[in-house]
């Protein structure tokens, strides 16, 4: 009796301490998932009464990947929701999670979707117009200065919309250019406005406060939208407007999001990424000034090495090994700590012909990454080593 009850004494205790220890792992797995989701995006819930509406108006922020909440963002405000939003979301997230990416890392605004009266069935609403003065109300003195107060932003923002909630995006490039430094309309339903908007646009004059505002314009599959389309599109490009327009008519309806969305972005911040045969004669320093008043513009710090990189792939293209040379040594020695310059002057001592310089460099590389224990950079590195 006694074996018996201790033997079962034993198993319990196997199967306590089993247990322990299977709720530590789980324990475990759970913070490293939080901490995970906490690297990730972040969707913020918040409410407020609005006066301009005379309605309670919730509306969504979403954080990017890595957000730090003493660093300022640029915005982006969009009149999406549903499962667009998703995509949005990452979308962005992808075009931005890298220094060499189209765009920068922006804070998300949904914009939200008022209650007016109006016999039009609720899908029309937004796309007729109906509702865009009191939206623009509503945004413009209410829901920007409460982005602005809560958040650290940068004086940067930019409005987008598809299909019937691109029309908003239209209108307040109409009323309101200054509110925005760019509005981007994807595939939106031009046939469906009882505004007069699209009469008004095709017959819009450019004037200053038009001036360094990106306009975005993308038609797709709808046949009625083709000709609202070109009309505008012909006016707009006669005159000074800093303006896009893409015609995914060819494309599934559902694809123009996404396409207009890189699109529009790559060509909005297309001055981050220049044509770096301009620096060639000054050098490294035109690079740095270029990129510092270019920081100016989108007030908030725009980085210069990834064109100061391509500075240096330039220079040996061109034989001028010197100054590739020199080029990148100056981003190993600004960033010691930097497993990636180390690798892109060995390519470029090996580009150069200079096979030893490039050994060497890769040598260093394999001691930086054993002591930061990279172990990719330090796979590369290797990898590169037994190429020569």
């Amino acid at each position: 009796m006694v074996a018996t009850i201790q033997g079962v004494t034993m198993k319990i205790s196997k199967h306590f301490t089993l247990f322990i220890l299977l709720l530590a792992c789980l324990l475990n797995s759970l913070a490293h998932a939080q901490e995970q989701q906490s690297k990730g995006v972040q969707t913020i819930k918040h409410q407020f009464q609005s006066k301009a509406s005379k309605q309670t108006i919730s509306f969504d922020v979403i954080l990017p990947w890595g957000y730090n909440k003493n660093q300022k963002y640029p915005v982006l405000y969009t009149t999406s929701g549903g499962s667009r939003i998703d995509m949005l979301t990452y979308q962005t997230d992808w075009l931005s999670h890298v220094e060499v990416g189209p765009m920068p890392a922006m804070i998300i605004v949904q914009v939200p979707q008022l209650d007016v009266e109006s016999t039009l069935h609720p899908k029309f609403v937004s796309a007729s117009g109906v509702a865009s003065p009191l939206t623009l109300n509503v945004l413009k003195n209410e829901l920007i200065p409460l982005i602005d107060k809560t958040y650290l932003t940068y004086d940067f923002k930019i409005l987008e919309g598809y299909s019937s909630n691109g029309n908003f995006v239209l209108y307040a490039f109409e009323q309101s250019p200054t509110l925005f430094n760019g509005f981007i309309a994807s595939s939106p339903a031009l046939e469906l406005d009882k505004s007069g908007l699209v009469e008004r646009l095709s017959k819009i004059k450019y004037s200053e406060q038009y001036q360094d505002r990106f306009f975005y314009l993308s038609l797709g599959s709808f046949v009625k939208n083709a000709p609202l389309f070109e009309n505008i599109k012909a006016n707009v490009s006669q005159q000074a407007f800093q303006a896009r327009f893409a015609n995914y008519s060819q494309y599934n309806f559902l694809s123009v999001a996404s396409l207009s969305i890189t699109d529009a972005m790559e060509n909005l911040f297309a001055d981050k990424t220049p044509e770096i045969a301009q620096f060639a004669n000054a050098g490294r320093q035109s690079v740095i000034a270029y990129f510092k008043k270019l920081s100016e513009k989108y007030q908030q710090t725009l980085s210069p090495n990834p064109s100061l990189i391509d500075l240096s792939f330039h220079y040996v293209e061109h034989k001028q090994g010197e100054k590739a040379v020199s080029t990148m040594q100056y981003l190993v020695n600004s960033h010691p700590e930097s497993t990636f310059y180390l690798s892109r002057l060995a390519k470029v001592y090996e580009q150069l012909g200079e096979t030893e310089k490039s050994r060497l460099t890769l040598q260093q590389g394999i001691k930086l990454a054993t002591k930061l224990n990279n172990q990719d950079a330090l796979t590369y590195f290797k990898g590169e080593l037994s190429k020569l």
